[in-house]
């Protein structure tokens, strides 16, 4: 089954009920347990699409008789598709769950002299190299011991070094020495990652570490996929001038896996976490789509390791050198928010934007790309380069796009 990235919620409003009685059940299959059967005209919403063996079905929602719902209908079952499938192609797959998140506990504070094994590891970590920063840290507590401070960052860069099992064992021994909230999150999603998690098949390239779900994935395919992946690192970096020192960790799983070993929203087609995650549902190939998804993540890679950036410069360049361009439905749409003043400051879109609906993801992947298109006609002699080299001039040419975009 074949599942198209979403930005679609927005451009959804037309679409209802084509008969009385449409069966919405908890599957695509008509041996699914059915979840309500609809009235003609009820309003639906949808969340993504899926291609079956007759006919496309769609995830959806609805409210019927004050009631929220949620399940499948078949394509056969909704009226206003046609203008809806229109809109869809307009307009980029929304891709990226949250722009610029890193793992959600940060190495504890150290001080002490530069030879310190938690300052080194501290630093190796800083310089994106986490098995570097592992291999200090184990040594120094087999002379030290397992105290609280080293249990912690050996977690971080356990799961940095995409070792997520022995980070949860490090982190839980951390925890029932201190507890803390913060590292009582992390085990939290680290649980989570382990339990959903069935990619254990992996392939070395030169930038990149591919782990993958060997029966969702051929073996082929997947040596593929490391070459696509070391070719779009090679043209992404040399755009924006970023460096790896370890190899990037890539976890390729079917949508289910996707789904129950994240955090990420139903729309979501991949993130970057730290770790680049990409749902696929071919097996035997590798879909442009695919490409472009592995391109927007390595963006978000890349930047990461250049330091802090605004959510919107994220979202902004991963779309622009995954190969989008601002359709004309989105400038519509960007034109319409300006007009009743609902479109935020640059500068306040620094919200993790996994949590939003649909609609706002659109909105926001669109005024991003809008920034960054303006972005690099405006400063193209001084080169998006030099701007990621000296972040301190950020701030005011952010305010200058401010302007010239919401005028």
């Amino acid at each position: 089954m074949m599942i198209h990235g979403i930005a679609l919620l927005f451009f959804a409003s037309s679409l209802v009920v084509k008969q009385d009685q449409a069966p919405l059940r908890k599957g695509c299959e008509a041996r699914d347990e059915l979840v309500a059967a609809l009235p003609k005209g009820a309003p639906i919403e949808i969340r993504f699409a899926m291609s079956g063996a007759t006919e496309t079905c769609y995830k959806v929602s609805t409210t019927v008789e004050g009631k929220p719902l949620q399940g499948y209908l078949p394509a056969s079952a909704l009226a206003g598709l046609e203008e809806f499938e229109k809109a869809r192609q307009s307009a980029p797959s929304v891709s990226s769950a949250s722009p610029a998140s890193q793992p959600a506990l940060a190495p504890p504070p150290v001080n002490g002299p530069p030879n310190h094994p938690l300052v080194r590891a501290s630093a190796l970590l800083e310089q994106h190299q986490p098995r570097a920063a592992l291999d200090v840290v184990e040594k120094a507590m087999r002379v030290t011991g397992r105290d609280y401070q080293y249990l912690v960052l050996a977690g971080i860069c356990a799961y940095q070094s995409d070792e997520p099992r022995k980070a949860l064992d490090y982190l839980k021994e951390a925890e029932q020495l201190n507890p803390d909230r913060a590292v009582g999150q992390m085990i939290a999603r680290l649980e989570k990652e382990v339990a959903g998690d069935r990619s254990g098949d992996r392939l070395l390239g030169n930038r990149f570490l591919l782990r993958y779900e060997g029966g969702v994935l051929d073996t082929d395919v997947a040596r593929s996929m490391v070459t696509i992946l070391e070719e779009e690192y090679r043209r992404i970096s040399s755009e924006l001038g970023c460096r790896s020192e370890d190899r990037i960790v890539t976890v390729v799983q079917s949508r289910q896996s996707y789904r129950a070993s994240t955090d990420a929203a139903e729309w979501s087609g991949g993130q970057f976490d730290g770790k680049i995650r990409i749902p696929v549902s071919e097996t035997k190939s590798i879909s442009p789509e695919t490409r472009k998804v592995f391109a927007h993540e390595i963006v978000h890679a890349c930047l990461a390791s250049m330091g802090r950036w605004p959510s919107w410069l994220h979202e902004g360049l991963a779309q622009k050198l995954s190969g989008d361009s601002l359709r004309p439905a989105q400038r519509t749409m960007l034109r319409a928010a300006i007009k009743q003043g609902t479109l935020p400051k640059l500068e306040n879109m620094s919200q993790n934007w996994s949590r939003m609906s649909s609609m706002h993801a659109a909105i926001a992947y669109a005024y991003a790309l809008s920034a960054v298109e303006l972005l690099m006609e405006q400063y193209q002699a001084y080169g998006i380069q030099n701007i990621l080299r000296n972040p301190e001039r950020l701030p005011q040419i952010t305010a200058q796009l401010d302007k010239m975009l919401i005028q």
